[in-house]
């Protein structure tokens, strides 16, 4: 993955199922997630329906992805709190974000030049879940 910004650049379609081990609840969202250039790097913006039980209701989400390198990047909440390091050059990447006193371990993998996945499990006193986000690019192979 020489170049994490041109890769990510552009708009997705966003699948995600995830379990909570302590309710025993699934969600699912559908949606797209746009990535846009901007000084910083990228903006990243999701915008989908979840379920969540018997919930349903719109779900939005954003971050900001600093580009460090062209390889790498630190992503931050929308307020610009740092939330992990990214570095995608081998097209595989594990990180972590304590969240006291859950912790959150992830996993950034690129299947080809329009697909990826980001994989969540989060554990602590407070959560047991796993998370899974599978990530199209509109208009790109399936």
């Amino acid at each position: 993955m020489p170049d994490l910004a041109r890769y990510l650049a552009g708009t997705w379609h966003l699948t995600r199922l995830g379990w909570d081990g302590g309710s025993g609840r699934t969600m699912r969202l559908h949606g797209q997630a746009r990535f846009a250039p901007c000084a910083a790097g990228l903006l990243f913006e999701e915008r989908g329906t979840a379920t969540i039980g018997t919930h349903q209701g719109e779900a939005t989400r954003r971050y900001l992805f600093r580009c460090r390198s062209p390889g790498e990047a630190d992503v931050c909440f929308e307020d610009g709190t740092f939330f992990h390091r990214l570095d995608l050059r081998t097209g595989n990447a594990r990180i972590c974000h304590p969240c006291a006193p859950d912790r959150y371990q992830g996993r950034y993998r690129v299947l080809g030049p329009d697909r990826w996945l980001l994989t969540w499990h989060v554990t602590g006193p407070r959560k047991r879940q796993r998370i899974a986000s599978r990530f199209v690019r509109v208009g790109g192979g399936v």
